[in-house]
């Protein structure tokens, strides 16, 4: 569980750099969508990561 909640740390990390990345480059819009891109292939591993410690904690 600690495992789980270690990696949600460093996603959430991730993600607020991404957000600053994403306004730092608002006017590009190419790079924006990348950022983007990635930044939503972190939410769905950020969901999943998620329901991986829900299920950790119903175990404990």
């Amino acid at each position: 569980m600690q495992k789980v909640e270690r990696q949600l740390d460093k996603l959430s990390t991730r993600e607020t750099t991404l957000h600053k990345q994403i306004a730092d480059n608002a006017t590009d819009f190419e790079k924006v969508a990348k950022l983007d891109a990635e930044l939503r292939e972190l939410v769905t591993e950020r969901d999943e990561l998620e329901m991986r410690w829900l299920e950790l904690a119903e175990d404990a």
